[in-house]
């Protein structure tokens, strides 16, 4: 899968969200909720069209939320619930457990790579 398409559902999770790259980096897909219909993540009901928040993944190693704060369930805007379907389909990895955002062997990004590999893909459309 492109970096492009990952980067943009990055970018646009993190900017319609207020999610941090540690909490994108540790999303699973189980807690990705793209239906209109509420479904059951452990113990949480995980409304439609919604994320849950509870780990992120920090150089590699995962970890719960710093704060408790940081553990939520979010609404997902309806214009990043195309990407993240298109993204989610267009993966190998389709365990609940895979990881939304990884690496071609199913590993967690590293967010200095993905860093620089987004904005070198993307250098055409950086306004200086």
């Amino acid at each position: 899968m492109e970096i492009a398409l990952k980067g943009s559902a990055i970018v646009l999770l993190s900017v319609t969200t207020s999610m941090n790259i540690a909490e994108l980096l540790g999303l699973r897909r189980k807690r990705v909720n793209l239906s209109e219909e509420p479904i059951m993540v452990g113990t949480d009901i995980l409304r439609g069209e919604s994320l849950a928040v509870r780990e992120n993944c920090y150089r590699g190693v995962f970890g719960s939320v710093k704060a408790k704060s940081r553990s939520r369930i979010l609404p997902l805007p309806k214009v990043v619930i195309p990407v993240l379907r298109k993204l989610m389909d267009a993966s190998k990895f389709k365990g609940s457990d895979d990881l939304l955002f990884c690496t071609r062997n199913g590993t967690p990004l590293d967010e200095k790579n993905l860093m620089t590999s987004v904005i070198t893909q993307n250098r055409p459309y950086i306004i200086t």
